[in-house]
């Protein structure tokens, strides 16, 4: 499972954080401001005779009060 953070004012998520498909909460290491988006997407990798690769799903987004 992947975490993506957009801050307020920018128009894209970036990468933040991957935890265990176990996880039943996280703990975000740092204070976020106000209005932060973020996206959770899980992937799973493929593996086929071309090569490998990610499929992500399509994410869920939030964002803080």
């Amino acid at each position: 499972i992947h975490l993506y953070q957009k801050p307020p004012g920018s128009e894209v998520f970036e990468y933040f954080l991957s935890m265990n498909s176990e996880a039943k909460s996280i703990g975000i290491p740092q204070e976020v401001a106000s209005g932060t988006e973020f996206m959770v997407r899980q992937g799973e990798w493929i593996h086929s005779g071309s090569g490998s690769f990610a499929n992500l799903s399509l994410g869920v987004v939030t964002r803080t009060p």
